[in-house]
């Protein structure tokens, strides 16, 4: 992968998968683009893009994360849906 920056990276992997996002951290600002696993008041989890190595890597992770994200959401609407008819 050629070197992006991160702002280029977000917008390439967001516009294919929505679950991507990017975290600001610290006085510098530093800027992480990932999955967000939690959050709170004080913490981020953030799975990290940018810290895989190979494409193989990648694929894998963005290919998990979109799994993930629409059986989570999928998951969410039959929830919400149960208790409605209650």
């Amino acid at each position: 992968m050629s070197k992006m920056t991160t702002n280029q990276l977000y917008q390439t992997l967001a516009q294919q998968f929505p679950f991507i996002s990017v975290v600001l951290y610290g006085a510098a600002q530093d800027e992480f683009v990932g999955i967000i696993q939690n959050v709170d008041s004080i913490t981020t989890s953030l799975y990290d893009f940018g810290a895989l190595k190979t494409d193989a890597e990648r694929k894998l992770f963005l290919s998990l994360g979109e799994k993930w994200y629409f059986v989570g959401n999928h998951f969410n609407m039959y929830s919400k849906l149960l208790l409605l008819k209650k």
